[in-house]
């Protein structure tokens, strides 16, 4: 077990951490949480966040932990635990941080450090009403061998999480269902046992769309990266690329004509299943996406901005070129 350790005492009235594990690479922080349920011994999730937060009835938040302010001061100062690396690293933000304004990063960041795990950023941010996390917890078997060989221990890794994804960006392989429920874990008070996972003796290629595939590097490549960029710009790059490609007319948008390029693009039986399993009404998001305004930007389920990026062949190395900072603001030049 990876861990870094603590002293048990006592600071401000907080009770510290005897140990808390190091998080390992692309590790999701609901599975940080999860291993330290599984090595205090702990016989219930009430005394695991009792531990972690002085809160007994709160559940993990999986996509955006919030109270890491409580946890960072239950952890000795000697030890390295960073806030921001922990949340960029470990956490959805970095990849929902390109897609919303900088005042509602600022905001959600505020929340994450907070003292109140019991604050949902998804309401912050307004993104109720699609689902960000995969119902199951999915794991790739062959990450998850690797880990074990390596670490001594397996994990789940973040990018496996998000729900849109269902193949492995490394291995290229087919996701597989633990068969456990997050909203089970939740309406239970239940964590995930990480090490329930069971290794197959015989790893066997699985048949994979080349789309899934194509979504799951680019997002892994999203992820990998702090980006610089204003909402407002990144949409003027959206209606430049589509400009170039004859779809926009007297300064508009085409958007029928759009619309059936990028149906006819993934194919309608493609997106009718992932819209579904998305839970997004994907034909009203895309004209919200794509409309003519630059300054109201609606939030959208960030796998539609993957999919627009597909379509548009934009490529993310030219995109990071093309930003540079100037008078404290960030321009894009588009050529």
């Amino acid at each position: 077990m990876n861990t870094f350790v603590v002293f048990i005492g006592f600071k401000g009235g907080l009770d510290m951490l005897s140990f808390f594990p190091t998080p390992y690479p692309d590790e999701l922080f609901y599975s940080v949480v999860a291993r330290y349920h599984y090595w205090s011994r702990n016989k219930s999730l009430f005394q695991t966040n009792e531990d972690l937060y002085d809160f007994r009835t709160i559940v993990p938040q999986a996509a955006f932990p919030t109270g890491l302010g409580i946890l960072k001061s239950k952890i000795s100062q000697n030890q390295s635990f960073e806030l921001d690396s922990l949340i960029y690293k470990h956490s959805f933000f970095p990849l929902i941080e390109l897609f919303i304004n900088n005042g509602k990063s600022d905001m959600i960041l505020d929340v994450m450090k907070g003292d109140d795990p019991k604050k949902s950023v998804e309401v912050q941010l307004g993104i109720c009403r699609f689902q960000l996390i995969n119902r199951h917890i999915m794991y790739c078997p062959i990450c998850y061998a690797d880990d074990v060989h390596r670490y001594g221990e397996g994990y789940l890794h973040r990018i496996h999480q998000l729900n849109g994804i269902k193949v492995c960006p490394i291995h290229e392989h087919a996701l597989i269902s633990s068969g456990f429920d997050y909203s089970y874990g939740k309406k239970k008070y239940a964590v995930f046992d990480v090490g329930s996972i069971k290794i197959p003796q015989t790893i066997r290629p699985v048949p994979i769309s080349k789309w899934d595939l194509q979504i799951s590097k680019m997002t892994a490549a999203l992820f990998s990266r702090r980006w610089h960029i204003r909402l407002e710009d990144l949409k003027k790059f959206y209606i430049r690329k589509i400009e170039a490609m004859s779809l926009f007319n007297s300064g508009f948008v085409r958007r029928k004509k759009f619309n059936e390029q990028f149906i006819d693009f993934f194919g309608q039986e493609y997106l009718s299943t992932i819209t579904s399993e998305l839970g997004i009404n994907f034909i009203a998001d895309l004209e919200k996406l794509i409309n003519d305004s630059t300054t109201k930007i609606p939030n959208v389920h960030p796998i539609l901005h993957v999919l627009i990026m597909i379509f548009l062949e934009v490529d993310l190395k030219y995109l990071e070129q093309k930003v540079v900072l100037s008078d404290q603001e960030y321009e894009l030049f588009i050529t």
